[in-house]
C-alpha cells in the first residue's frame, strides 16, 4: 500500500470513528488545533530575545532628525513624492536625506505632516502623510515609503559584524539572490550587514561551518509588516545541547530538515518546522495527529511516532 493509499485509509478512519469523550483527557478535547500550540515550547530564550533590544530601545527613544540619510529601495518611491517630474530623475539604490517635516493644508481644511527630502544634488521633494504634524515630529518609526534609514542598518553592524552564532532558520537566499532551503542549527558567522529592501530593512551575509555563504534578511522593531526577528532566526548558544536525548543520526535528519519513521513530533517540528494544521484524533487503542503544510507536506503520527509522511 503506497504511502498516499495509506494516509486516504487513515482520514477515512478518522472520520469514521467517533469522539471518546470520557476515556482521554485533554486528547479528545481538541481534535483539531493550531501550529501555535506546537509552538508553545520553542519561544526564545532570553539572550536572544534580548540581544537587540537595547539598540531597538535606542532608535525608539529618538526621533528621525533632519539629515537622517534614507537608501531608496524601490523606484515606486516615484509614486508617493512631488513633484512628480522632478522624481523621475530617483533611482534605486540613491540616497536621500530628510530635510524638515512641515505643515501642509488638505483639501478639507486639515492640517497633516509633509516630509520634506533632498537628494544629494540638492533636489527637494516632498512626501504628504496624513498625520498630525506635531505628532510627525515626536515619532521614531516614522515610515517613510520604498526608503531604509541608513543609521538603523550601521547601529546593527555595530552589534553583528563579525559576530559567531548558530542560525535556527532553514529560509536564505544565495548569493545571486535565490530563494532556497538550507541547513539549521549551525554555526555561522556574519560576515557583512548591509541595507535590505522595502520589507526587511537589513540584510546579512552569513558563511556557515561548510563554508558556504547566503544571505538572510532581518527586521529590526515589530512595526515591521513582515516581522523576522533576530530570536527567531538565531541562537547565540549550539541548540544541540538543548536535546541530549535526541540521537546523532536524527540530529543530523533535523539539520538537513528531513524526516524518517520513528520520530517524535517534537523532532519533526525541529526538522520542518511547525506545521499549518493539526488534526487529532483519539480511538480506542491509539491517538493518530496529522499535521499538515501549506506546501503539500504532511505528516501522520500513530501515538506520538511519525509513521507515515510526504516530505
Amino acid at each position: 500500500m503506497n504511502s498516499l493509499t495509506r494516509l486516504s485509509s487513515i482520514l477515512l478512519s478518522l472520520c469514521a470513528t467517533p469522539l471518546l469523550t470520557g476515556c482521554f483527557t485533554g486528547v479528545e478535547s481538541t481534535p483539531t488545533i493550531t501550529d501555535s500550540e506546537v509552538r508553545r515550547q520553542t519561544s526564545a530564550t532570553p539572550a536572544e530575545s534580548s540581544f537587540l533590544q537595547p539598540l531597538v530601545d535606542s532608535l525608539n527613544s529618538s526621533p528621525l532628525r533632519p539629515g537622517t540619510p534614507l537608501l531608496v529601495t524601490d523606484t515606486k518611491i516615484r509614486l508617493v513624492v512631488e513633484p512628480a517630474a522632478a522624481a523621475e530623475s530617483i533611482q534605486a539604490g540613491d540616497t536621500l536625506r530628510l530635510s524638515a517635516v512641515e505643515a501642509a493644508s488638505t483639501l478639507d481644511g486639515r492640517q497633516v505632516a509633509e516630509i520634506r527630502l533632498t537628494d544629494n544634488s540638492g533636489q527637494q521633494f516632498h512626501h504628504r502623510t496624513t498625520l498630525d504634524p506635531e505628532r510627525v515630529k515626536t515619532l521614531s518609526d516614522l515610515h517613510i515609503p520604498f526608503c531604509i534609514p541608513l543609521d538603523v542598518v550601521d547601529a546593527v553592524a555595530g552589534k553583528l559584524n563579525g559576530r559567531k552564532m548558530f542560525i535556527t532558520s532553514s529560509s536564505r537566499y544565495d548569493l545571486n539572490d535565490n530563494f532556497y532551503t538550507g541547513r539549521r542549527f549551525v554555526p555561522v558567522e556574519v560576515t557583512a550587514v548591509e541595507p535590505g529592501n522595502a520589507y526587511y530593512p537589513v540584510r546579512l551575509t552569513l558563511r556557515d561551518d561548510r563554508d558556504v555563504t547566503f544571505h538572510i534578511f532581518l527586521s529590526v522593531d515589530d512595526a515591521s509588516p513582515m516581522p523576522r526577528k533576530f530570536s527567531s532566526l538565531f541562537s547565540m548558544t549550539d541548540p544541540r545541547l538543548n536535546y541530549p536525548a535526541i540521537t546523532d543520526a536524527t540530529w543530523r535528519n533535523i539539520v538537513d530538515g528531513r524526516v524518517a519513521s520513528g520520530m517524535t513530533r517534537e523532532e519533526c517540528r525541529l526538522a520542518l518546522g511547525s506545521p499549518d494544521n493539526v488534526d487529532r484524533q483519539a480511538g480506542y487503542s491509539s491517538v493518530r495527529e496529522i499535521w499538515t503544510y501549506k506546501n503539500g507536506r504532511y505528516l501522520v503520527f500513530i501515538d506520538g511516532l511519525l509513521d507515515t509522511f510526504r516530505q
